[in-house]
């Protein structure tokens, strides 16, 4: 088992390769300094020059299959159905997010032929190498939520194209699943020996606040942080335990059950505190614990034990080094009380205010609620939800929460520019093709709101009434504000308009 593992884990970059063009998959495809995805693009055009078709080689793949082995099915139900649950994962938010306004290109096919793929997956596993391609490329599912769910099933296939069995899936998912917790837990490990004492976590619903996710009003918020406050220690310190442990997943089945179950508790609690929403790892957790729960006691003996136990170990250890195949996070930091960010805020015909908030801005969600408020800023001190890796700012901040304009010179002496490369003219170009194609009347949605899958980021509220396209827009400004909660509530430190730009109005 240990060594049809090892030829899976090494046939990844092929199967990257397959799918994408890439042996080795880039962070995201379309990150900040290349929001249209032209890299992506380029080695689909140079797969065209070498293959004809950017399909060639996933159907070419999917073909050999069926003509190399197809009499390899599925010899375990319960593997068949953890496999189609993760597909369904995938396919959910490629086929419902909204059409990207920036460049509206529908992909109603592709859309309609990832849902098709999910039950073809589940009568024959081969069709996974034509879904992962439509997923990854057109579809753009690559981004860091998925990351886990795209891996394993990844891993799957490579295990079933060497001959693997069930219980080879399951110790790669289980060794897999682990991976990112354990990096964040190593991370927090570097940033301070003290870190679950220090780390004011009663902070983090306060500046979630701020940044858009306010599911409480701010006074409510207030006391909710003031309940958090004795149990920063214990939260913190149980929560560096379970991302740590969690590389002890594979010593046995009820250790891999209590980290799965932690897992779930975990990524409640950081969307009801942060308004960050890990559903595509919730479920994909959650799939794999009623996996186990399920398993026979013959694949249950075969995966867990002593020597999976440490080989499990050892795959982490592997995997955290090879980070052209595994970019993980350390998702370590300190919080602070106050944030700095641009806010677009829309002018409508009739002169009224809205806030673009990050949801309708989809598929670009992610980038547009976590990473390009502060780093399309003129100045910034912390970063998202007030986040920072420098912990003498962030203690000096934290002491400073009740003295706004201490609070604020002390955040303007550690002013830096994060404006880099080509982030601020790629974020213009996207705005006014944004709001031209809107205000042309491009489609946007593809589905009923109550059909679309769950966003990431879930900042969905702002100073300003939040835009649902309520008019056409004949200006978009770039607000830059600094806030902080203090214990009297929410206070504006600074407010300027740094720039307007006038998108295109059509009658």
């Amino acid at each position: 088992m240990l060594l049809t593992a090892l030829l899976a884990t090494l046939a990844m970059p092929l199967i990257a390769y397959v799918a994408t063009g890439y042996f080795y998959l880039p962070p995201l495809f379309h990150p900040m300094d290349d929001l249209f995805g032209w890299g992506l693009e380029e080695v689909q055009q140079k797969r065209e020059r070498l293959f004809y078709s950017r399909w060639t080689l996933p159907l070419a793949a999917t073909a050999a299959t069926f003509l190399l082995f197809p009499w390899r099915g599925w010899e375990d139900e319960n593997l068949r159905i953890w496999v189609t649950a993760l597909c369904f994962i995938i396919a959910w938010r490629a086929a419902t997010q909204d059409i990207d306004l920036s460049e509206p290109k529908p992909h109603l096919a592709e859309r309609l032929l990832i849902l098709l793929l999910v039950p073809a997956v589940t009568l024959y596993p081969g069709f996974l190498f034509l879904f992962l391609f439509i997923a990854l490329v057109p579809l753009r599912s690559w981004e860091h939520h998925t990351f886990t769910t795209l891996r394993l099933l990844m891993l799957f296939l490579g295990v079933w194209i060497v001959g693997g069995g069930s219980s080879t899936v399951l110790f790669l998912a289980l060794a897999a699943t682990a991976l990112p917790y354990v990096r964040a837990g190593i991370g927090k490990l570097q940033l301070s020996r003290d870190w679950p004492l220090a780390n004011p976590l009663e902070l983090l619903p306060l500046t979630a606040w701020l940044w858009g996710w306010r599911p409480f009003s701010a006074q409510t918020t207030l006391k909710i942080s003031h309940l958090l406050r004795p149990l920063r220690f214990p939260l913190q310190l149980g929560n560096q335990f379970f991302e740590i442990g969690f590389a002890l997943v594979l010593f046995h089945p009820g250790l891999a059950l209590g980290f799965l179950a932690a897992s779930l508790f975990f990524h409640f609690i950081v969307f009801l505190l942060g308004g960050i929403l890990f559903w595509q790892s919730f479920l994909t957790n959650l799939a794999t614990l009623l996996w186990i729960l399920s398993a026979s006691d013959a694949t249950l003996s075969l995966t867990f034990g002593w020597v999976q136990g440490f080989a499990g170990i050892g795959w982490i250890a592997f995997a955290l080094s090879w980070k052209k195949a595994y970019h993980t996070k350390s998702l370590a930091w300190w919080m602070t009380p106050s944030i700095n960010r641009i806010w677009w805020v829309a002018e409508g015909t009739s002169g009224a205010l809205y806030a673009v908030t990050n949801d309708y801005l989809d598929p670009h969600e992610r980038l547009f609620g976590q990473s390009l408020p502060h780093n399309l800023s003129p100045k910034i001190a912390t970063k998202h939800i007030g986040e920072t890796k420098n912990r003498p700012l962030a203690e000096r901040l934290n002491a400073l929460q009740n003295d706004p304009d201490a609070l604020k010179a002390a955040m303007e002496s550690h002013f830096y520019n994060p404006l880099k490369g080509n982030r601020l003219p790629l974020a213009l170009h996207f705005f006014e093709q944004f709001f031209t194609h809107y205000n042309r009347g491009v489609q946007k949605r593809v589905c009923p709101w109550w059909v679309k899958a769950p966003l990431g980021q879930i900042f969905n509220r702002a100073p300003w009434t939040v835009f649902q396209g309520q008019e056409k827009i004949k200006a978009l400004h770039w607000i830059y504000r600094i806030d902080a909660f203090t214990e009297s509530g929410p206070i504006v430190l600074h407010e300027e308009k740094i720039r307007t730009q006038f998108p295109e109005l059509h009658s």
